[in-house]
Protein backbone atom coordinates (compact mmCIF):
# COMPACT_ATOMS: atom_id res chain seq x y z
CA UNK A 1 0.00 0.00 0.00
CA UNK A 2 3.21 2.37 0.95
CA UNK A 3 4.25 1.68 -2.17
CA UNK A 4 1.20 2.83 -4.45
CA UNK A 5 0.74 5.71 -2.10
CA UNK A 6 -2.89 4.38 -1.16
CA UNK A 7 -4.12 5.51 2.33
CA UNK A 8 -1.07 7.35 2.67
CA UNK A 9 1.59 9.58 0.76
CA UNK A 10 3.65 7.41 -0.99
CA UNK A 11 7.15 6.29 0.25
CA UNK A 12 9.28 4.34 -1.01
CA UNK A 13 12.11 3.92 1.93
CA UNK A 14 9.42 3.91 3.92
CA UNK A 15 8.13 0.55 2.26
CA UNK A 16 10.99 -1.52 2.22
CA UNK A 17 11.51 -0.49 5.74
CA UNK A 18 8.30 -2.15 6.84
CA UNK A 19 9.18 -5.14 4.34
CA UNK A 20 12.38 -5.56 5.81
CA UNK A 21 10.58 -5.46 8.67
CA UNK A 22 7.91 -8.32 7.67
CA UNK A 23 11.01 -10.60 6.46
CA UNK A 24 12.08 -10.87 9.85
CA UNK A 25 8.84 -13.30 10.48
CA UNK A 26 9.12 -14.99 7.02
CA UNK A 27 6.16 -13.53 5.81
CA UNK A 28 6.13 -15.37 2.34
CA UNK A 29 4.51 -12.09 0.62
CA UNK A 30 6.66 -9.55 2.13
CA UNK A 31 10.15 -11.42 1.27
CA UNK A 32 8.62 -11.84 -2.53
CA UNK A 33 7.92 -8.22 -2.62
CA UNK A 34 11.33 -7.81 -0.84
CA UNK A 35 13.23 -9.40 -3.61
CA UNK A 36 11.23 -7.54 -6.27
CA UNK A 37 12.71 -4.37 -4.94
CA UNK A 38 16.03 -5.67 -4.99
CA UNK A 39 15.84 -7.49 -8.68
CA UNK A 40 14.48 -3.93 -10.19
CA UNK A 41 16.47 -1.35 -7.99
CA UNK A 42 13.27 0.03 -6.82
CA UNK A 43 14.02 2.48 -4.04
CA UNK A 44 17.30 1.02 -3.08
CA UNK A 45 20.58 -0.71 -4.97
CA UNK A 46 20.03 -3.46 -7.76
CA UNK A 47 21.31 -6.70 -6.25
CA UNK A 48 20.43 -9.63 -7.99
CA UNK A 49 21.85 -12.11 -5.57
CA UNK A 50 19.89 -10.70 -2.84
CA UNK A 51 16.88 -10.89 -4.82
CA UNK A 52 17.69 -14.56 -5.50
CA UNK A 53 18.27 -14.79 -1.85
CA UNK A 54 14.28 -13.72 -0.86
CA UNK A 55 12.63 -15.38 -4.21
CA UNK A 56 14.68 -18.42 -2.97
CA UNK A 57 13.18 -17.96 0.59
CA UNK A 58 9.47 -16.77 -0.36
CA UNK A 59 9.11 -19.59 -2.64
CA UNK A 60 9.92 -22.15 0.13
CA UNK A 61 7.69 -21.20 1.83
CA UNK A 62 4.99 -21.77 -0.89
CA UNK A 63 4.83 -18.10 -3.07
CA UNK A 64 3.88 -18.98 -6.26
CA UNK A 65 5.02 -15.57 -7.66
CA UNK A 66 8.41 -15.99 -5.86
CA UNK A 67 8.45 -19.25 -7.46
CA UNK A 68 7.89 -18.07 -11.01
CA UNK A 69 10.45 -15.54 -10.54
CA UNK A 70 12.93 -18.33 -8.77
CA UNK A 71 12.41 -20.17 -11.86
CA UNK A 72 13.68 -17.02 -14.02
CA UNK A 73 16.50 -16.25 -12.23
CA UNK A 74 17.88 -19.97 -12.40
CA UNK A 75 16.75 -19.85 -15.90
CA UNK A 76 18.70 -17.02 -16.86
CA UNK A 77 21.24 -16.99 -14.53
CA UNK A 78 20.40 -13.70 -12.37
CA UNK A 79 22.19 -14.37 -9.35
CA UNK A 80 22.96 -17.42 -9.00
CA UNK A 81 24.28 -19.99 -11.48
CA UNK A 82 22.19 -21.16 -14.46
CA UNK A 83 20.69 -24.07 -13.36
CA UNK A 84 17.87 -25.52 -15.80
CA UNK A 85 16.94 -28.58 -13.65
CA UNK A 86 15.92 -26.40 -10.69
CA UNK A 87 13.98 -23.89 -12.90
CA UNK A 88 11.80 -26.67 -14.50
CA UNK A 89 11.44 -27.78 -10.65
CA UNK A 90 10.19 -24.39 -10.04
CA UNK A 91 8.23 -24.05 -12.69
CA UNK A 92 6.47 -27.06 -11.65
CA UNK A 93 5.71 -26.39 -8.16
CA UNK A 94 4.40 -22.64 -8.90
CA UNK A 95 1.90 -24.34 -11.68
CA UNK A 96 0.69 -26.99 -9.07
CA UNK A 97 -0.03 -23.89 -6.97
CA UNK A 98 -2.07 -22.34 -10.00
CA UNK A 99 0.11 -19.63 -11.34
CA UNK A 100 -0.93 -18.65 -14.43
CA UNK A 101 2.73 -17.57 -15.32
CA UNK A 102 4.12 -20.83 -13.81
CA UNK A 103 1.69 -22.60 -15.56
CA UNK A 104 2.27 -21.27 -19.31
CA UNK A 105 6.04 -21.36 -18.81
CA UNK A 106 5.85 -25.50 -17.68
CA UNK A 107 3.62 -25.80 -20.54
CA UNK A 108 5.64 -24.63 -23.04
CA UNK A 109 8.88 -26.68 -21.59
CA UNK A 110 6.58 -29.67 -22.41
CA UNK A 111 5.59 -28.65 -25.71
CA UNK A 112 9.31 -27.97 -26.60
CA UNK A 113 9.90 -31.67 -24.97
CA UNK A 114 6.78 -32.99 -27.01
CA UNK A 115 8.18 -31.32 -30.06
CA UNK A 116 12.08 -32.48 -29.87
CA UNK A 117 11.07 -35.99 -28.94
CA UNK A 118 8.88 -36.21 -32.20
CA UNK A 119 10.80 -34.32 -34.66
CA UNK A 120 13.59 -35.99 -36.52
CA UNK A 121 16.58 -33.96 -37.83
CA UNK A 122 15.41 -33.61 -41.31
CA UNK A 123 11.50 -32.35 -40.07
CA UNK A 124 13.25 -30.32 -37.40
CA UNK A 125 15.46 -28.13 -39.88
CA UNK A 126 12.27 -27.48 -41.88
CA UNK A 127 10.78 -26.80 -38.91
CA UNK A 128 13.37 -24.28 -38.35
CA UNK A 129 13.30 -22.87 -41.84
CA UNK A 130 9.73 -21.98 -41.76
CA UNK A 131 9.82 -20.35 -38.78
CA UNK A 132 13.01 -18.11 -40.53
CA UNK A 133 10.90 -17.74 -43.54
CA UNK A 134 8.43 -15.48 -40.83
CA UNK A 135 11.03 -13.55 -40.07
CA UNK A 136 12.30 -14.25 -36.94
CA UNK A 137 15.20 -13.25 -36.41
CA UNK A 138 18.33 -15.65 -37.53
CA UNK A 139 20.31 -14.77 -34.76
CA UNK A 140 17.72 -16.93 -32.77
CA UNK A 141 17.79 -19.26 -35.00
CA UNK A 142 21.10 -19.95 -34.97
CA UNK A 143 21.38 -19.78 -31.27
CA UNK A 144 18.74 -22.67 -31.51
CA UNK A 145 20.48 -24.83 -34.06
CA UNK A 146 23.41 -24.47 -31.97
CA UNK A 147 21.63 -25.93 -28.45
CA UNK A 148 20.68 -28.65 -30.31
CA UNK A 149 23.92 -30.04 -29.65
CA UNK A 150 23.44 -29.47 -25.65
CA UNK A 151 21.91 -31.01 -23.48
CA UNK A 152 18.17 -32.20 -23.76
CA UNK A 153 17.05 -29.45 -21.18
CA UNK A 154 19.18 -26.98 -22.21
CA UNK A 155 16.88 -27.50 -26.22
CA UNK A 156 13.46 -27.13 -24.33
CA UNK A 157 14.35 -24.29 -23.06
CA UNK A 158 15.82 -22.78 -26.36
CA UNK A 159 12.51 -24.50 -27.90
CA UNK A 160 10.05 -22.72 -25.67
CA UNK A 161 11.91 -19.87 -25.84
CA UNK A 162 11.84 -19.80 -29.93
CA UNK A 163 8.25 -21.12 -29.36
CA UNK A 164 7.10 -18.27 -27.56
CA UNK A 165 8.92 -15.87 -30.22
CA UNK A 166 7.26 -17.39 -33.07
CA UNK A 167 3.43 -17.29 -30.68
CA UNK A 168 4.31 -13.60 -30.71
CA UNK A 169 5.71 -12.59 -33.67
CA UNK A 170 3.15 -14.70 -35.83
CA UNK A 171 -0.11 -12.19 -35.55
CA UNK A 172 2.18 -9.05 -36.34
CA UNK A 173 3.08 -10.52 -39.30
CA UNK A 174 -0.48 -11.53 -40.40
Amino acid sequence: MLEEGIVLPKDGQLAVKYYSYAITTNHKVALGLYAEVHDKGIWVSKDEVKAFEYYSRAAALGNPASQVNLALCYETGKGVTKDLHAAFKWYEKAAEAGHPVGKYNLGTKYLSLALLSSLSSLSLLSLLSSLYSLSLSSLSLTLFSLSLSCSPLSSLFSLSSLLSLSLISLPLLL
